[in-house]
C-alpha cells in the first residue's frame, strides 16, 4: 500500500509542477505570438523552453527528490532529452493543430497534454531523475 501512496502522492506533485511550468510556458507563448509577432510553431518552442526551466527546479527538489545525480548533470539530461525532446513534439503539434484551424489555446492545451504523457514525463522518471543503478540495487 505504501508504494501506492508514494506513487499517487508523486503525481500529484507532478500535476502541480507541471501546470506551474504550463503556465510560464503558454503565457510565453501568448506574448511572443499576440504582441512579439512571432509565427505559433517558433513561439510555442520558446515556450517550452522557457516552462522546462522552471519544470525542472521544481521536479528536482519537489517531484523527484533530486536523484542521485549532480545538478549540472541533469540539468544537462533534462535540457537535452526533456526540454529538447518536448519542445519539439509541443512546437510541431502546436503548428500542426493551428494549421488545422485550431484556436492557439486548444492546440496548446493539446499539445501539452500529448507532451506529457509521451515524452516529458516518462523521460523525466527513466532519465533524468533515475536512480543511480547502486540505489536501484538496494530497492
Amino acid at each position: 500500500m505504501r508504494g501506492r501512496g508514494a506513487a499517487a502522492s508523486r503525481l500529484v506533485r507532478l500535476v502541480v509542477a507541471s501546470g506551474t511550468a504550463t503556465a510560464v510556458d503558454t503565457a510565453v507563448l501568448f506574448a511572443l505570438c499576440r504582441v512579439g509577432g512571432l509565427g505559433p510553431g517558433l513561439a510555442a518552442f520558446v515556450g517550452c523552453v522557457a516552462g522546462g526551466a522552471v519544470n525542472f527546479a521544481i521536479n528536482r527538489r519537489w517531484v523527484f527528490s533530486g536523484g542521485a545525480r549532480s545538478w549540472l548533470v541533469q540539468a544537462a539530461s533534462y535540457g537535452l532529452v526533456v526540454v529538447g525532446g518536448g519542445a519539439v513534439v509541443t512546437g510541431v503539434a502546436v503548428a500542426a493543430g493551428v494549421g488545422l484551424g485550431l484556436p492557439l489555446g486548444v492546440a496548446k492545451a493539446g499539445a501539452t497534454v500529448l507532451a506529457l504523457v509521451t515524452w516529458t514525463y516518462p523521460m523525466s522518471a527513466r532519465v533524468v531523475f533515475a536512480p543511480s543503478p547502486s540505489a536501484r540495487a538496494l530497492a
